[in-house]
C-alpha cells in the first residue's frame, strides 16, 4: 500500500505540470483585478485574484512572480503587489 499512498502525498502529485499554462488574457484579467483591489484597498478582491494564480503554470522565469504576488497580498502590501505586477509585465514583454 505504501507505493499508492506515496503518490498521493508526494510533491509530484501537486505538480504545476498538471495545470494549464497561463495565457495573456487570463494573466491580464488577474492583473486588472489585483490592481483594482489594490487601488480600492479591497483585500477580498486581491485575495480572490491571487488565489486564481494557483490554477495555472507559468513559463520558465515567471514562476516566482506569482508566488511573490501571493506573499504581498498575504502581507496586505499593496505597493509591493503593484511593483511586482509591473516587473512581471515587463518580463512578459520580452517574450
Amino acid at each position: 500500500y505504501k507505493p499508492v499512498l506515496d503518490t498521493l502525498f508526494s510533491d509530484e502529485a501537486y505538480s504545476d505540470n498538471d495545470k494549464p499554462l497561463i495565457d495573456n488574457t487570463a494573466l491580464t484579467d488577474i492583473w486588472d483585478r489585483l490592481r483594482s483591489g489594490a487601488e480600492n484597498l479591497d483585500l477580498d478582491v486581491m485575495e480572490a485574484a491571487a488565489e486564481e494564480l494557483d490554477k495555472y503554470s507559468y513559463p520558465a522565469g515567471q514562476e516566482g512572480f506569482a508566488q511573490r504576488i501571493k506573499e504581498a497580498v498575504g502581507s496586505i502590501d499593496t505597493d509591493s503587489c503593484l511593483e511586482i505586477m509591473e516587473a512581471w509585465k515587463k518580463a512578459t514583454e520580452h517574450i
